[in-house]
């Protein structure tokens, strides 16, 4: 009972900390400027604010992609590849 409820109290307190990091990445992402964009990695930049002084505080930030894009199908042989390596990986660590 004892070791129930405690994982109980640490699940709830999980879904808790979920909850309120959904909250704030939805609050964050509405202080975004949507128009721009970094050109180099295609992500939209938000800035960190500005100083007294009007000098920016810290490098921007790199948000969401400024074009969406659908997910590219993986590659048939490269899906093999990564397949064999995770067997192989998890042979090796059971043989230790």
């Amino acid at each position: 009972p004892l070791g129930k409820s405690i994982r109980r109290t640490i699940i709830q307190s999980a879904r808790v900390a979920d909850t309120l990091d959904e909250q704030w990445e939805s609050f964050s992402d509405k202080l975004r400027d949507k128009s721009r964009c970094d050109e180099v990695t295609g992500r939209r930049l938000y800035d960190n604010g500005k100083r007294k002084d009007g000098s920016s505080i810290g490098n921007p930030g790199l948000g969401e992609l400024c074009e969406k894009r659908g997910m590219e199908s993986l590659d048939a042989e490269l899906g093999k590849d990564v397949l064999g390596m995770g067997v192989e990986s998890a042979l090796i660590a059971v043989a230790n």
